[in-house]
């Protein structure tokens, strides 16, 4: 199972620890944390499975364990399924 972004949408990031991702499918426009908008962007460049991304983010979450890392990033796929900003295929 891999996950993709729905549509590649416009950025603006202030380097503020937080980004606005305007998403043109649906005109919607959402501000997401350092880490939701590295995850989105990574997914915006090509579809990865969550063990994939879990590798990639792997520096980020150092002091998780690695079922905290799955669960938390498990949580923010979900999120941001639910905002469709991205989807399973």
């Amino acid at each position: 199972m891999k996950w993709r972004a729905c549509s590649k949408g416009l950025w603006y990031d202030r380097g503020e620890g937080r980004s606005v991702y305007f998403d043109p499918a649906s005109g919607d426009t959402h501000l997401l944390d350092e880490f939701a908008a590295h995850i989105l962007q990574q997914l915006s460049l090509k579809s990865l499975s969550e063990s994939e991304l879990q590798q990639q983010c792997e520096p980020a979450l150092a002091d998780l364990s690695t079922d905290e890392q799955e669960q938390f990033l498990e949580q923010l796929l979900l999120e941001l399924a639910s905002l469709d900003l991205v989807e399973v295929f």
